[in-house]
C-alpha cells in the first residue's frame, strides 16, 4: 500500500516547434466552428491562439467563461496528440481586437479581408506572422482601418468568401506553403 515501482518503458524526445511562428487572432464565432478553428490551427502549428472580441461577433460574451477556455485547451491537447506533437499552443484569454494588436509581436502582420488587392501568396513570410481573422460578417471598416494603422496588411484568399473556420485552415496552409514547409 505504501510502495510502488515505476518502470520507464519508452522515452519520448522533445521536438521543438518547427517552421514559421504563427500567432492567430480570431474573432469569436459560434462554439462548434470556433472549436474546429482551435483544432485545425493547433494541427497546423500555431504558436498562440487568441479569441478576439470585435464589433460583429455573434456570440454572447456572458456565456463565455473559464470553462470554455479549459475546453479549448483540451481540444488543443487532443490535436497535438493527433499530429504527434509534444508542445501546445498558448490559448490566450479572450481580449479585444485592440488589446491583441497592441500586444502581438510578429515580423509580419496580415488581416484576411475579402476583396483585398494583395493575395496571401504574394507575401514572402519570414520568422513570424500574426494573422487576424474576423467574425461572420467580417471586421468593420473602422476595425480594418485600425488594423492597417497597426501594420496589418489586408490580404485575400482568392475570390471565394470563406467561413471564418475555413479561413483559418486555408490561411495557415497557405502561409506554410509559401514558406516551403508543405
Amino acid at each position: 500500500k505504501n510502495h510502488f515501482e515505476i518502470i520507464v518503458v519508452d522515452r519520448i524526445k522533445f521536438q521543438p516547434r518547427q517552421g514559421i511562428c504563427i500567432s492567430l487572432g480570431q474573432s469569436l464565432i459560434k462554439p462548434d466552428p470556433f472549436s474546429y478553428s482551435i483544432q485545425k490551427a493547433t494541427e497546423l502549428g500555431v504558436v498562440s491562439f487568441s479569441p478576439l472580441i470585435s464589433k460583429r461577433i455573434s456570440v454572447k460574451l456572458n456565456n463565455i467563461n473559464i470553462t470554455k477556455k479549459n475546453r479549448w485547451e483540451t481540444i488543443a491537447i487532443a490535436s497535438c496528440q493527433q499530429c504527434g506533437e509534444n508542445w501546445l499552443p498558448e490559448i490566450r484569454k479572450i481580449q479585444s481586437l485592440r488589446s491583441w494588436c497592441n500586444k502581438i509581436d510578429a515580423k509580419h502582420r496580415i488581416v484576411l479581408l475579402p476583396g483585398a488587392e494583395k493575395k496571401i501568396s504574394s507575401i514572402n513570410f519570414k520568422e513570424s506572422v500574426a494573422v487576424a481573422i474576423g467574425p461572420e460578417g467580417d471586421f468593420t471598416d473602422k476595425e480594418v482601418f485600425f488594423l492597417k494603422e497597426k501594420g496589418f496588411i489586408p490580404v485575400n484568399l482568392g475570390k471565394r468568401i470563406l467561413r471564418a473556420e475555413t479561413a483559418v485552415v486555408a490561411s495557415l496552409s497557405a502561409i506554410r506553403t509559401v514558406c516551403g514547409e508543405f
